[in-house]
């Protein structure tokens, strides 16, 4: 192309006798003076043809090929309105429109080429206008529309957006400026979501693309009040509204609540044209059957106590129904069933957690929010943590830091936490600026954050830690021990009693800081966790060795024993690298034991060559040692290992599974899941009932 426009250019210069300047315009450019050739040109007067062939040429040669164009399109107008054998001298020397457009096409490049690198609105348009024909007009539309509706969106006006949409309605914006045409509306016309500026909205806008979050933001107004009288008159003032639906169960789920026979039953006659008359008749059949979520060939159903599968096996994990609700998943995302199978809440969800009181923990990605048994979000999906304390207290985590909020969503206090944990008793213990303290159930202050450490004891005292010193603490009185201890724990707190590490003895002394005992003891963690008084007695150390003492620190037992445990109904004791017992009269149990494990509820795990069994605090053995292992369960009851095959056994010691299952699973304190080689079933030992699903 450029070779053939040298050639034009050569043609040109045939034209040069005509004119000195011409000629010497064209020598200057041969030899590279652009500023001296260009002077020559300008210079020519009485043939325009001629000047503007050379200014072409020189703009060519200086690669400014939309000027170039410019003064080619000139010379070659001129020569259309010279006389024919002028015209005929043009089409010899190849000055043609053809010619012309290899420049336009050069020109039209060079400009695309600095709209890309500089880009502006009046640029594109300019270059589409210009350059129609010869340019990718579908990418300089693309881009002179993108730059175009990117400015309009900054000013948020939908009336701006409408022309645009008016101007290019081809454009590849052109979906995406009608979306934010439909938005901009609807924030000028409802700046506050109250029901007058919704319903106006309706009326006038019916076709813009958010009409369906305008219906839902109505039906959310009255959904919010909970109160059926409200979600009556939405369904009677907007009967055609999507949401009818959903505001019928809504209704139905207020006024029955926690499910009940009476409740249902009186629904259908109060509301006789309910949508879903049907799942009434199913849902009172259901009302008051167990269903059991079992699995087979990888996927979850459920089954009722006789065993009949209600629920076909389709899900990927199920759990428990709660208040006539299970979360399930379905394609690897969670959901919520009711009990007739029927999906209330889609599967959209990372997780979800059991509802309580019709309120779920869900997960979306990253972040957590609430849901309620509706499938309404109650609290937007923002928080990366969310922990449910009781019906009305929830601990949120966030970018900023740890707070606490009520079942809406709404703050409960106005402090940002660096962090928060859930004591026994409805108790948080709280940081704020590196400092820790308490809040109580109420989540008022009853140990200010100031100190470095808490550790509650009871509901009035703690200890606390300030500068690497410990003190006691009363939410009622203040400080109490001031933090003058390396270490401090309360034995008695009726009696004002703590054992404190001084230097590197530990001493029992009162809260006054008076010693209450003449006895010291070598500090030793072991040891420091091992005192503690119960019935009056606790265990003490002497030079590696351990013995009993009463509460006035007289010697009950002589520190001869290599190690014991806390004193109890029944404690244990270590002698001659066999393990027995005393009781609280100091009787003796024979060490007869190699190993004796943390207590529990029951009693003592106790091991003898190498098999397991257990104790009770009489010190009779309930569970003979003949197993490879015992487990405690808090739901209390014992898991028994024989061989590999597991067996259950109550707090009576009595053996109510035998040994031959491969997993025993507590799902709560009276439903156990057992699998074995065969088959899953479930166990029920108040009933004494074995669940298990029949063939299909």
């Amino acid at each position: 192309m450029i070779r053939s426009l040298f050639f034009i250019y050569f043609l040109f210069s045939f034209f040069s006798i005509f004119s000195q300047r011409f000629k010497c315009g064209c020598s200057e450019l041969t030899r590279e003076n652009y500023t001296s050739s260009r002077n020559q040109f300008e210079k020519i007067r009485g043939n325009e043809f001629l000047k503007n062939v050379g200014l072409s040429r020189y703009f060519f040669s200086k690669k400014e090929y939309d000027k170039a164009y410019e003064k080619a399109t000139l010379a070659l107008d001129l020569w259309s309105k010279e006389s024919f054998n002028n015209r005929n001298k043009a089409s010899v020397c190849q000055l043609d429109s053809l010619r012309l457009e290899e420049i336009k096409r050069l020109s039209a490049y060079s400009e695309f080429e600095k709209m890309i690198a500089y880009p502006t609105i009046v640029g594109w348009s300019n270059l589409i206008s210009k350059f129609s024909t010869t340019i990718n007009l579908v990418e300089a539309c693309y881009h002179r529309d993108s730059l175009m509706l990117s400015a309009i969106i900054e000013t948020k006006n939908s009336e701006k957006v409408q022309e645009f949409i008016n101007q290019f309605p081809n454009s590849y914006f052109a979906n995406k400026a009608f979306e934010f045409y439909c938005e901009f509306q609807y924030n000028e016309e409802v700046p506050v979501e109250t029901l007058e500026n919704l319903e106006s909205f309706v009326e006038k806008h019916a076709d813009n693309c958010k009409i369906d979050q305008v219906h839902f933001a109505i039906y959310s107004i009255f959904r919010k009040t909970q109160q059926i009288k409200e979600l009556e008159r939405y369904i009677s003032k907007y009967p055609n509204q999507p949401w009818v639906t959903q505001a019928w169960r809504a209704i139905y789920e207020l006024y029955v609540g926690e499910w009940d026979e009476d409740k249902i039953s009186s629904f259908r006659s109060i509301y006789p044209n309910y949508p879903f008359m049907e799942e009434l008749t199913r849902d009172l059949a259901l009302l008051n059957e167990e269903l059991y979520p079992i699995e087979k060939d990888g996927l979850y159903g459920y089954i009722n106590a006789k065993g009949k599968v209600v629920i076909p096996f389709s899900y990927e994990d199920a759990g428990f129904f709660n208040n006539g609700i299970a979360v399930v998943q379905q394609n690897e995302k969670f959901g919520a069933i009711n009990k007739r199978n029927q999906v209330i809440i889609p599967f959209h969800y990372e997780t979800i957690y059991d509802f309580d009181q019709d309120v779920a923990i869900a997960g979306d990605t990253s972040f957590y929010g609430l849901i309620s048994k509706t499938g309404e979000i109650i609290v937007s999906f923002k928080y990366t943590e969310i922990k449910k304390i009781n019906p009305v207290v929830f601990v949120f985590q966030d970018s900023i830091g740890f707070g606490f909020f009520n079942v809406r969503g709404i703050p409960l206090k106005n402090e940002v936490y660096e962090e928060i944990t859930e004591l026994p008793g409805g108790m948080f213990k709280c940081k704020v600026n590196a400092k820790i303290g308490i809040l109580n159930a109420k989540l008022n202050e009853i140990v200010p954050m100031q100190f470095d450490e808490v550790e509650k004891f009871d509901d009035t005292l703690f200890i606390v830690k300030l500068s690497g010193k410990y003190g006691i603490y009363n939410a009622n009185k203040g400080m109490l021990v001031q933090p003058n201890y390396e270490r401090i724990k309360i034995l008695d707190a009726s009696k004002s009693l703590m054992l404190v590490k001084k230097l590197k003895e530990l001493q029992i002394c009162k809260f006054s800081g008076a010693k209450h005992l003449s006895l010291s003891f070598e500090y030793s963690q072991r040891l420091f966790d091992l005192i503690s008084f119960y019935q009056n007695t606790s265990v003490f150390s002497q030079k590696g060795k351990f013995g009993i003492l009463d509460g006035n620190g007289k010697v009950v037992l002589k520190p001869e024993y290599e190690e014991m445990g806390k004193t109890n109904s029944l404690t244990p004791f270590k002698l001659n690298n066999q393990w027995g017992f005393l009781n609280q009269t100091a009787v003796k149990v024979n060490p007869m034991y190699d190993a004796c494990y943390t207590p529990n509820k029951l009693g003592y795990v106790v091991e003898k060559n190498g098999k397991q069994g257990v104790i009770d605090y009489n010190g009779k053995e309930i569970i003979s040692l003949q197993y490879n292992s015992v487990k405690w369960l808090k739901e209390g009851y014992y898991i028994l290992d024989f061989n590999g095959l597991l067996g259950l056994a109550n707090e009576f010691g009595t053996i109510i599974v035998p040994c031959g299952n491969k997993s025993i699973q507590a799902m709560n304190s009276d439903l156990f899941l057992l699998q074995n080689s065969n088959e899953i079933r479930y166990f029920i030992p108040s009933k004494s009932l074995w669940i298990k699903a029949q063939d299909e």
